[in-house]
């Protein structure tokens, strides 16, 4: 039975330590509940304590400096303060070989003290301590290779001994790299604070200790990379270890309690500046300190906008007024149009015109989860319906021209002017960072689930894969389900087999692997018009008028296994 301090303390929680901001930034995307969540140990350390989502491990993570000093002491206190299961020292080290590149994880399976050493006339004697990574923790960090590795994409891992000592070195054959190439040959990596780490473990009755570390030169775009890599590995690992207490509960994640802006709710009127809206009770939210919501602009010329307010300074601020320069100098036929962005004290807003229906009348235009049922699109519609995810895709390959990504792409969030004139409310996460289980459920793409989410996947192709699970959602009725999605012509038996190999690739787990917005464009434009050969042929097995039969056997049509 561990102690009692450890349910005290919130659960079974995992201590991870991080020398710089760009190495606890890359930590603390990962992890989930409120970010203002913090504690204190008994010197003043501050820890931001986090959740690995769908799991019971809470996370202390702190930022502590280099050096190996520092390392130890903290690494003391936090032992005695949160009881841990893990230590975990996170961050980036320097590449001593050729066989690990930029980007690539080491788990430090013996940490050297490289300070140790006799020096004599005939030259330096090393006398270095050594520390070893225990067996248990060794297996459990094996166990979550196993896993990553079957990730495509994912970069690579290496389970070898690292360097830690006291010099910040500059340049690529300096005499101190060549004296640790001389005497710790082994030793893939050269970092500075492994070994106060691993020294307070084996004085402190041996608590369980490691260190994930991700190559990095001195460039910042590789420390990044490079923290990037470790942090993700470090909640693999964390995701594989035991919890040994049956009582213990996944706990549920939690944002921080914000208080709303005032009067914002169904119905009522939000006063921003000289202007008066009306707030409607379809698509009101909130998150991260955004709130949104449609709403009817009141005055001479009223009409209906998408809404959006942040309240305070920040990512969400900055997000807003990126969005709206990006659409005043890019228009697009199926981009949002341009709209108003205003700045009031600590709050700002973005009111971007929510389309209509005629010239001569207010009534604002349905989204697609409006617009479309759960009933598989016949005939025609699927002809027009791929045309307009085409439309959607070009729209897309704007922002991907600029490095963006929409990210939260769903039924919600695509405005319906015709089947074949679809446009985006807005241009969802395009300016914020990506966090984990971002976007819509049931249209997410796989690398922004919490479980497997790494960011540095996340990009152009995410939004492929959530504009194909939106166009399979049109067709069919029903978001594609993974892991087995099933091929189209299992609802439309009259289904092309290019359009399910399209999808098909369009889905693929590994981001890689799926086609650019510009090549889905061309290719569901060619879907649409394979599709309307013959748009009117009933299926094989529907009676005129009457509903799909189940069919026992594939048509000549459609070899594709259904």
């Amino acid at each position: 039975m561990r102690d009692t301090r450890e349910k005290e303390n919130g659960g079974p929680t995992v201590v991870v330590l991080t020398a710089s901001d760009i190495e606890f930034d890359a930590v603390e995307r990962l992890l989930a509940g409120d970010r203002e969540s913090a504690a204190r140990d008994d010197i003043g350390t501050v820890y931001r304590l986090g959740w690995i989502d769908g799991t019971p491990w809470r996370v202390a993570l702190a930022e502590i400096g280099t050096g190996n000093g520092g390392a130890a002491v903290v690494a003391t206190h936090a032992v005695r303060r949160f009881a841990p299961r893990l230590v975990m020292f996170v961050g980036t080290a320097r590449g001593l070989m050729d066989s690990v590149a930029p980007g690539d994880v080491v788990v430090a399976t013996k940490v050297y003290g490289v300070h140790g050493g006799k020096a004599t006339d005939s030259g330096f004697h090393a006398r270095p301590e050594t520390w070893q990574l225990s067996h248990e923790v060794r297996q459990t960090a094996a166990a979550a290779h196993r896993r990553w590795r079957r990730e495509p994409g994912a970069p690579a891992v290496h389970f070898k001994p690292v360097a830690a000592g006291e010099v910040v070195h500059e340049g690529e054959n300096t005499a101190y790299l060549r004296q640790l190439r001389r005497h710790y040959e082994d030793a893939v990596a050269v970092e500075m604070e492994s070994a106060g780490l691993s020294q307070a473990a084996h004085m402190h009755h041996g608590w369980p200790a490691v260190t994930v570390r991700g190559i990095a030169d001195r460039t910042r775009e590789a420390t990044e990379s490079g923290s990037r890599s470790a942090a993700a590995f470090a909640m693999a690992v964390i995701r594989e270890l035991e919890c040994d207490e049956e009582e213990v509960c996944v706990p549920e994640v939690v944002s921080r309690p914000m208080e709303v802006p005032r009067g914002w709710q169904a119905g009522s009127s939000v006063r921003f500046g000289k202007v008066e809206y009306l707030l409607e009770g379809e698509q009101l939210g909130e998150q991260d300190g955004e709130f949104w919501g449609r709403a009817l602009r009141l005055g001479p010329k009223s009409r209906y906008v998408w809404l959006r307010r942040v309240d305070g300074p920040g990512e969400g601020r900055e997000a807003l007024r990126s969005e709206h320069e990006f659409l005043a100098r890019r228009p697009g036929e199926a981009l949002p149009e341009p709209g108003v962005y205003e700045v009031q004290g600590i709050s700002a807003l973005l009111a971007l015109p929510w389309p209509r229906t005629g010239p001569w009348t207010e009534r604002p235009l349905p989204t697609v989860a409006k617009a479309f049922g759960t009933e598989p699109q016949l005939g025609v519609a699927r002809h027009r319906i791929l045309r307009g995810c085409a439309r959607l895709a070009e729209a897309l390959a704007a922002l991907h021209e600029e490095g963006l990504a929409h990210r939260g792409l769903a039924p919600e969030a695509v405005i319906l002017r015709s089947v074949e004139r679809p446009s985006l409310r807005d241009l969802g996460s395009a300016f914020r960072l990506p966090r984990p289980g971002e976007g819509h459920a049931g249209y997410r793409a796989p690398e922004q689930e919490f479980a497997a989410f790494h960011s540095f996947r996340i990009g152009p192709p995410t939004d492929v894969y959530q504009l194909a699970s939106l166009t399979y959602r049109l067709l069919t009725g029903t978001p594609p389900a993974r892991p087995f999605v099933l091929p189209v012509c299992a609802y439309l038996p009259t289904t092309s087999p290019f359009l399910d190999e399209l999808l098909r690739a369009a889905l693929a787990p590994d981001p890689a692997a799926r086609p650019t917005a510009p090549e889905l464009a061309v290719h569901l434009r060619r879907a649409a018009s394979e599709d309307v050969e013959n748009p009117f042929a009933r299926p094989a097995g529907m009676p005129p008028g009457g509903r799909l039969r189940h069919r026992t056997t594939p048509t000549t049509e459609n070899p594709t296994p259904c």
